[in-house]
C-alpha cells in the first residue's frame, strides 16, 4: 500500500514539537523531523529534575500533539540515542554517567549508530556479535581492519561519544 506523503502536514507537526522543546533548554539540536538531542544542563532551575524535565516534556508532546515520544537521558549523544531507540515506543530510559558501557555490552553491535550491516556482517565474521565483545577487542586491530573508522566503533563500544549538542 502507497500512500502519499502531506510535507506541508509533516512539516506542520515539527514546527510544533520543536517549539515545545525550545521551551525547555536553549540549546535543541534537530536530527530528524521529530528526533532531536537537548542539552538539558543548567535547565534544573526552570524545570526540575532532568527525570521529571523529560517527563514533562514527553506528556506536553503527547498532550498537545498526540503522538508518543521516547526518550533517552544520558551523558553524551550517542548513548541517549541508543536509550531513546530501547525505550520506544513512549518510554524513558535514564542512563546514569559511568554505567554506558554496563548498558551498552549486552546490545548486538548493530544498536550502535554507524555500525550497519556491512560492517555487521564484517564484525560477525570476526565473531563480534555484542557491544562488550567489540569494546574488549584492541583498538589497534580494529584500525587494521577498518581504519580509521576501527577507533571511531572501539570509542562507540565503549560508551564515549564527545560531540556537543549544537543548536543548529
Amino acid at each position: 500500500v502507497f500512500l502519499r506523503g502531506n510535507h506541508s502536514a509533516y512539516a506542520e507537526f515539527s514546527n510544533r514539537i520543536f517549539a515545545i522543546l525550545d521551551k525547555y533548554s536553549p540549546c535543541v539540536e534537530p536530527v530528524s523531523v521529530d528526533e532531536a538531542y537537548l542539552d538539558l544542563t543548567g535547565c534544573e532551575r526552570l524545570h526540575g529534575p532532568v527525570l521529571s524535565a523529560a517527563e514533562k516534556m514527553r506528556d506536553e508532546i503527547k498532550s498537545a500533539i498526540g503522538i508518543n515520544t521516547s526518550i533517552g537521558i544520558a551523558a553524551n549523544k550517542l548513548v541517549a540515542k541508543v536509550a531513546s531507540d530501547y525505550a520506544k515506543p513512549s518510554g524513558m530510559l535514564w542512563i546514569v554517567r559511568g554505567k554506558e558501557q554496563k548498558f551498552l555490552s549486552p546490545l548486538p553491535v548493530g544498536h550502535i549508530p554507524g555500525i550497519g550491516p556491512k560492517t555487521g556482517e564484517r564484525l560477525k565474521s570476526l565473531g563480534i556479535k555484542t557491544v562488550g565483545q567489540l569494546a574488549n577487542l584492541c583498538r589497534e586491530r580494529l584500525e587494521k581492519i577498518f581504519g580509521p573508522y576501527g577507533s571511531e566503533i572501539h570509542l562507540k563500544a565503549c560508551g564515549q561519544y564527545d560531540s556537543p549538542v549544537i543548536r543548529r
